[in-house]
């Protein structure tokens, strides 16, 4: 599908009680989007889409002004220049922003650096009635001869601070990057893309090699030969497997491997510490064994040495924050009985021993389910990894996942979760299983999981597919019945039989 501009004959909003704004008509306004004298990045990139997209909707130029040259009403005021108006925009946190009529002018703001685009992006979604569905600009905005709207008074805030999903490396970065801002998404992945002046940059970047880092610090290829005692010990022998975190020389080595990239990084900053992508055990030496017992986890020498290794980095760098993957049944996803993780560690909940065919509170994931939720006993601080498909050969199995992928972001709120990585790569690079509509759904549920599944799929499904639309959702709707309806133990590497 190529992207189009498709015609609608639409009067968005009105309002019995207020006279309605009329922002444009017949391809003439009488606005102005009103900048401050030194606007940030941020607020002209803001200013520069809703000029653009107003255009292409409705044929009429909105001039960007200055404050100063704009003091009267009938103002579209961008940023700083709708405290003026709108003097709790001060007060917003995080990624707030608010959309509000007062008078004849429009207030869109946010709380910097992203909050503005994000009340632009919304304004634009809402009232305007645009879509931007996927990674290859392909995108819906309306023909309209009249646009108005009645009195609005919208705050929002993302449910989740952190919001990021694997994105599609055969789009321009230019793609990628408009759809991300537009969809609101940000979060450590994305730091590339977002860093981009205008864009509003990331939060909580990943230090390092992002996951499964223990070799980043200690490498079996430099340290082996001389210090096989700092690897596995399993079956009887040392093993490069992952490291003996009871041994001091080699918590002495990984903390000043660790200071040391402390001191490197800038900005906001994470240094992950996980287990290398390998099941079972850590260790099965005697001191090892010792904490497993000790914490009622296979984790318990991870976790013990994560906050001896968070307390030390929070002395020299207490901007910092300590990552690690909560990961495999047998490994690290279960949490410790006795230790509380330090305030600068976040656990990065992946449940990859799920069932992949069933949200996490079915009783097939009953082991999963109460892992996460005793994880907000033991740190401040959750995210969660999530695989969206199966990998390996059955990653192009036909089934309904867009209800588990509901009631599992629900289930995240209410536990506590704080941020998200969605690995959507099965989905994304190689197109299956609806993938469009799983991105934009899951960009949806990651700033408000309470919305309607179905108000969201019939969104989506009538803009992008058109005609088809409702022969697409009798195909989704026959997909989640036929899954559900079976007892399905869907693995992430499950094969096609």
């Amino acid at each position: 599908m190529r992207a189009r501009v498709c015609c609608v004959a639409a009067l968005l909003m009105t309002c019995a009680a207020h006279a309605d704004l009329l922002i444009a008509e017949d391809g003439a306004s009488d606005y102005a989007i009103v900048l401050p004298d030194e606007p940030t990045p941020e607020e002209t990139h803001a200013a520069e889409e809703l000029a653009h997209l107003f255009r292409a909707a409705t044929s009429a130029e909105l001039p960007v002004v200055a404050r100063a040259e704009r003091p009267d009403a009938k103002r579209i005021l961008v940023g700083a220049t709708a405290l003026e108006v709108a003097p709790e925009v001060a007060e917003l946190e995080g990624d707030a922003f608010i959309v509000r009529t007062v008078g004849d002018d429009l207030a869109l703001a946010g709380k910097p650096p992203r909050g503005t685009l994000y009340a632009v992006f919304d304004f634009l979604e809402r009232e305007v009635g645009c879509r931007w569905f996927n990674w290859y600009g392909e995108q819906f905005v309306p023909d309209l001869q009249r646009l108005s709207t009645g009195a609005v008074a919208r705050r929002e805030e993302p449910a989740f601070i952190a919001r990021d999903i694997y994105f599609h490396h055969n789009s321009t970065e230019q793609q990628m990057r408009d759809f991300l801002v537009r969809s609101r998404v940000t979060g450590p992945a994305t730091r590339n893309l977002l860093d981009e002046p205008g864009y509003g940059g990331s939060v909580h970047k990943y230090g390092g090699r992002g996951v499964h880092t223990l070799f980043h610090y200690v490498s079996p290829d430099d340290h082996f030969g001389q210090h096989p005692e700092w690897f596995s010990f399993l079956s009887g022998r040392r093993q490069a497997q992952q490291l003996c975190f009871t041994n001091p020389e080699l918590r002495d080595a990984m903390t000043e491997a660790i200071r040391t990239q402390s001191a490197s990084m800038t900005g906001v900053r994470n240094i992950s510490i996980s287990a290398q992508d390998r099941g079972g055990p850590f260790c099965e030496c005697p001191e090892c064994r010792a904490l497993v017992e000790r914490e009622g986890c296979p984790g318990g020498p991870l976790y013990d040495y994560i906050v001896e290794i968070a307390d030390a980095v929070a002395e020299d760098y207490p901007d910092v924050y300590v990552t690690t993957l909560a990961y495999r049944h047998n490994q690290s996803e279960e949490p410790p009985t006795n230790l509380e993780m330090s305030d600068n560690v976040i656990i990065v909940f992946a449940p990859i021993d799920g069932n992949f065919a069933a949200p996490l509170e079915d009783p097939s994931n009953a082991e999963t389910l109460a892992n996460i939720t005793r994880w907000p006993e033991h740190s401040e601080h959750l995210w969660v990894w999530y695989y969206t498909n199966p990998y390996g050969a059955g990653a192009g199995l036909p089934i309904g996942n867009l209800g588990r992928l509901y009631d599992d972001m629900r289930l995240f709120k209410r536990v506590g979760v704080e941020g998200f990585f969605i690995e959507h790569d099965t989905g994304i690079a190689q197109m299956h299983l609806l993938a469009d509509l799983q991105t934009w759904l899951l960009a949806k549920l990651m700033w408000e999981p309470e919305r309607d599944l179905q108000a969201l799929i019939e969104d989506f499904t009538d803009h992008y597919y058109g005609a088809a639309a409702p022969a697409i959702r009798e195909y989704i709707a026959l997909l989640e019945a036929e899954t559900a309806a079976k007892e399905l133990s869907l693995r992430w590497t499950t094969r096609p039989g």
